[in-house]
Parts: C-alpha cells; sequence; structure tokens
C-alpha cells in the first residue's frame, strides 16, 4: 500500500532536514514525499533541491498561496491509496506509518490520528493523548488533531479538500466535514513531534478565533450565538493540554 505524505514548505530551513529525515528512516518503506514549495524563492530552491530523488518530489507555487492550497494541491498530485500530512517543522516517530496501516487495516478505518508531544526549542512542553476516536460532536467540543499525525483513506482525500479562504484552522474545518460522515480512528501512542514556533501563524490569536467564527458561522452555519458558544467552549478546553 503506497502512502503519499504531504509536506508545505515555507521558511523552514533550520527545521525541513530533520523533517524529511524523520520520514527516511520510517520502517514502513513504501512512501513518496510530495513537497509543495510555497516559499518559490532562491533559497526554497537551495534548500530544497538536494531533497529530489525517486521517491521525494518538490512542485512549486507560483507564489505563497498558504498551507490550505498546497495540501490541496498535494492531494490532487498524490498516488498513494492513503495520504498523510508533515509540516516542514514536525517530525513523525519511526513507527508511524507502520502503525497506523495496521490500525487502518485493522479496523478498516477511513480516518486515523494519533497523540502527540509539542516541542520548543529541542524541549516537550505539553503531551495531548487520544484515549477513543472521535465524531463530529467531540470535535465540535475540543479539537486534539495534529494536523501531523493524520492519514486518510483516498475515498475521503480526494473527496474533501482544505478551505483556501482560510489562513488559519483550515485542518479544524476540514477535520468537522470529514467527520460528519466518518470517525477518526486513534493510536494512543505519541508517534508525532509538534514544533511550537511564535511566529507561525497557528499561534496568532486573533487569527484563530476569527478563523473559527468563520467555520462554525459560515462553513457550519450554526447561528452568531452559538458560533460565540462553539469558539469560547473550544477554546476553554484549549487552554490546558489534557488528555482526551
Amino acid at each position: 500500500m503506497l502512502v503519499s505524505i504531504i509536506t508545505p514548505y515555507f521558511k523552514s530551513k533550520q527545521y525541513i532536514q530533520k523533517t524529511i529525515d524523520s520520514i527516511k528512516s520510517q520502517s514502513y518503506p513504501n512512501w513518496e514525499l510530495i513537497i509543495i514549495d510555497d516559499e518559490n524563492s532562491l533559497n526554497s530552491h537551495t534548500v530544497l533541491k538536494k531533497f529530489v530523488s525517486k521517491k521525494i518530489k518538490v512542485y512549486k507555487n507560483k507564489k505563497n498561496f498558504g498551507v490550505a492550497v498546497s495540501r490541496n494541491k498535494g492531494m490532487k498530485l498524490a498516488k498513494g491509496e492513503v495520504c498523510c500530512f508533515l509540516d516542514s517543522d514536525d517530525t513523525w516517530e519511526k513507527n508511524k506509518i507502520k502503525k497506523q496501516i495496521e490500525v487502518l487495516k485493522r479496523k478498516n478505518s477511513k480516518a486515523l490520528f494519533t497523540s502527540y508531544r509539542g516541542i520548543e526549542n529541542d524541549k516537550e512542553i505539553y503531551q495531548v493523548i487520544i484515549k477513543k476516536r472521535l465524531s463530529f460532536k467531540n470535535l465540535l467540543i475540543k479539537n486534539p488533531i495534529c494536523c501531523s499525525s493524520v492519514m486518510l483513506h483516498k475515498d475521503i482525500y480526494k473527496k474533501y479538500k482544505f478551505d483556501e479562504n482560510l489562513k488559519t484552522k483550515e485542518d479544524y474545518d476540514l477535520w468537522l466535514k470529514i467527520s460528519k460522515k466518518y470517525h477518526f480512528n486513534f493510536l494512543k501512542e505519541i508517534l508525532v513531534n509538534y514544533t511550537v514556533r511564535k511566529n507561525s501563524l497557528s499561534s496568532l490569536q486573533f487569527n484563530k478565533i476569527l478563523n473559527a467564527f468563520k467555520i462554525y458561522r459560515y462553513n457550519q452555519g450554526f447561528s452568531f450565538l452559538y458560533s460565540i458558544f462553539c469558539i469560547l467552549r473550544l477554546y476553554t478546553n484549549a487552554i490546558q493540554k489534557k488528555h482526551f
């Protein structure tokens, strides 16, 4: 079973080597890596060209479109029975793909994710441990899914897309859409290392809150007041990283 890995790249020079090394060291050998160069600069060309091989391809965006456009482009190019996402500053444990494939086959799953740890300056600052599969109702209350931990069957990734109008929380929006039809199955084991970057888009709280409102109000069609309630509930639960 071929696994397509999609990695958008934007100003991650100091991280990308470790990211790709964590893919190359996977115990599951049948994968392809699709890197979407969303920086498209002389620097990014220099950084990425050394990784190109039979299993690793680099595709350039004409300009900086963002992760939603880049991931959608990667999914369109993907040839795998399943696809995974790995951000250009995150890493995987060596059995990540193998263990997810085992669960996918054993439980006939279409969507999977794993527990993960948050890393800042090479130090673990929190863990998110998953203890149950997730439904749409669960995800409205709390979003414990790290994008770099997700594996999707082609029945899903060839049908659903990231909302390209969202600059942040585009992954949460997609999980909500998928969970209306499919449960997210899980692995309790920590198999992903998520890099916390203070200057990253995902660290800008105002943008995250604004995009959460757009997701609830417009994409989900909730009322104004219920959308505000969902935001308050989501961020109250996100203040502290807890076992889920």
